[in-house]
């Protein structure tokens, strides 16, 4: 079910949203597109894709568009099928020259739109761009990326910022929708935790010109309630996901060869991604049993632990008590370094 606005061709910019029962904050992102300024309306559209949620997000968002006559935007409702098909039914059905995408669960500053259009003038594939964060959902943003400077980067540096977590998000990226449209069937994947990596580093593959521009237009909230109530819910689901992404960047790896030391520094994310779930799953008194068994089939274990060299000392502790099975102290280990935060 489609619900189109207004005609929208010839679109500079199309911002995708996606959303999953997320009632509650559909009006502060949409408010937040509303009011841009220095943006005329000729030059971007909004479109919203609901992913078959049960509450009332896809009302909220038919009912702000309708209530503020927003004349620039497709609404978009579609059965649940994950994350990363709702982004690129999203890509499928905008006309933007670029898109860009915003989570429901966050919002853009009344610049966004203007700043975006600036730093699009050099006609890049791709545009790394800046954030603000808040961990506590306080009125206190700030600034994630101090390492960004304006100009333009070789892929091998690309792929490092997207797979080590410095920059693997999607909502601070700009892209050609063009490379996406041609090569629309490589980016399905069934997963959701590092679903944006997983885009990223697909269309790195394709991008021949990388620009990274240093402007903080968007706002996001860490661990919001939104996606927390879908990964911290199935801890095991999320040890599959990472598991997922890191045979399909293996497979990406061995056909592009980008850096190996990148290549390294991602397994050595994931891996203490994995020992810290691990963790957290002693304290949700999950069987060790159960956790072992769980583990055993995972690609990412087998075939990478042996080779992890960290020069971080925690990363290697916590890697080595993965590798030797000590469950409990995982936990601990949790504990102390979110004491010492």
């Amino acid at each position: 079910m489609n619900a189109e606005m207004s005609d929208n061709l010839g679109k500079k910019i199309s911002v995708i949203i996606t959303s999953y029962n997320a009632e509650n904050y559909v009006d502060k992102c949409l408010e937040s597109l509303k009011n841009q300024r220095n943006a005329d309306i000729s030059n971007f559209e909004i479109v919203f894709v609901d992913d078959g949620s049960s509450d009332s997000t896809y009302r909220k968002a038919y009912e702000f568009i309708s209530e503020h006559k927003i004349k620039n935007a497709i609404l978009v409702k579609q059965k649940n099928m994950g994350s990363i098909r709702a982004r690129i039914n999203g890509v499928q059905k905008a006309n933007g020259e670029f898109i860009t995408f915003v989570d429901v669960d966050d919002f853009v500053a009344s610049d966004y739109i203007s700043k975006i259009l600036f730093a699009i003038q050099t006609n890049a594939d791709i545009y790394f761009l800046n954030n603000k964060i808040n961990k506590k959902r306080d009125n206190k943003f700030d600034i994630e990326k101090n390492f960004l400077i304006d100009g333009y980067i070789e892929k091998d540096e690309a792929y490092k910022l997207v797979l080590t977590g410095k920059a693997g998000a999607v909502w601070d990226k700009v892209y050609k929708r063009e490379l996406f449209i041609n090569n629309i069937d490589d980016f399905y994947i069934d997963i959701f935790w590092g679903e944006d990596v997983f885009i990223n580093s697909k269309f790195l593959v394709y991008a021949k010109k990388i620009s990274v521009r240093n402007i903080d237009v968007y706002f996001h909230y860490i661990d919001s309630p939104v996606s927390n109530s879908i990964t911290n819910s199935n801890p095991q689901k999320k040890i599959q996901d990472i598991d997922n992404l890191y045979k399909a960047e293996k497979e990406l790896f061995e056909e592009t060869m980008f850096n190996q030391k990148v290549f390294s520094e991602f397994c050595e994310v994931y891996l203490v991604n994995i020992a810290k779930i691990v963790g957290a799953m002693v304290d949700s008194r999950i069987k060790k049993s159960d956790i072992k068994k769980m583990l055993c089939s995972r690609s990412i274990l087998k075939y990478e632990i042996d080779n992890i060299r960290s020069a971080k000392k925690s990363n290697k502790f916590y890697i080595l008590l993965l590798k030797k099975q000590r469950f409990g102290l995982l936990a601990i280990l949790n504990k102390v370094r979110n004491f010492l935060k």
